[in-house]
């Protein structure tokens, strides 16, 4: 792809104002207006999926941006969401911590539903991917949206189990954890993969699960507990495994 589209922001026809990016990727991407709920888009090529992405707690970060760039750069168009009102990404877990108490359920599931409605009118199939705090605002959008929907993609963390969110998804998940990640000490790694694939298996969904043996939690994060806990070999081995789930999705009629 040529570099001066890989960080081109969408189409005219979507309604939004944003001003088209002629820079490569290593450029600072535009930031949005904060209502827009979007920090960042990247088209990719015809016939390939529409990414919809959700932050962690941290929000803008140079990892978030970095996977959105990965992707489009695979030539999958991405809307890298902004759950955060516009505000600057944190560096440490203080900042975090105050950014994501300030979220609310309501508020990340307009900005969602909205992103996946963009991904939608460019491309038939739609993907969405939620990095630990934004990983349920993101599978409880891909269930509330299974019509629209085709895969979802969680790292470490816990979602909805009950039937109806189950049985509402349009289509497979990719769960994604580290062995010693306890969750927020209320369920070990292992309980929480065996949790999800029991009840998803009761509800006739599809749920593919990677623990990786010794891996923390967001062990893909460098700025999680200051970088102590960054496995860039698991992180690595996550991404490739998101890659082929993603292919394998958009191979599927």
């Amino acid at each position: 792809m040529n570099s001066s589209r890989k960080f081109s922001n969408l189409v005219a026809a979507i309604a939004l104002p944003i001003a088209i990016l002629l820079s490569g990727i290593s450029a600072s991407a535009q930031k949005l207006e904060a209502s827009e709920g979007v920090l960042l888009t990247g088209r990719g090529e015809a016939g390939k999926p529409a990414i919809v992405l959700a932050h962690d707690w941290f929000g803008d970060t140079p990892y978030y941006r970095e996977f959105a760039s990965r992707l489009v750069e695979q030539g999958y168009t991405v809307i890298a969401s902004d759950l955060y009102k516009g505000n600057p990404g944190a560096s440490d877990h203080a900042g975090a911590w105050e950014r994501l108490q300030k979220l609310t359920k309501e508020h990340a599931a307009a900005v969602l539903d909205r992103n996946i409605e963009l991904a939608a009118s460019q491309s038939e199939k739609v993907i969405i991917i939620g990095f630990s705090a934004g990983a349920p605002h993101a599978f409880d959008a891909a269930s509330r949206n299974g019509d629209i929907v085709d895969a979802s993609v969680v790292f470490y963390s816990t979602v909805a189990t009950d039937e109806d969110t189950l049985s509402n998804l349009g289509g497979p998940v990719l769960a994604i954890y580290g062995s010693k990640d306890g969750l927020h000490g209320k369920l070990s790694a292992a309980e929480t993969a065996a949790q999800l694939s029991e009840a998803a298996d009761a509800a006739g969904a599809a749920a593919e699960i990677h623990i990786y043996p010794g891996a923390a939690h967001a062990f893909a994060q460098p700025l999680f507990n200051a970088g102590k806990t960054y496995d860039p070999v698991a992180a690595n081995s996550a991404w490739n495994v998101t890659l082929d789930f993603i292919s394998r999705i958009e191979e599927t009629e």
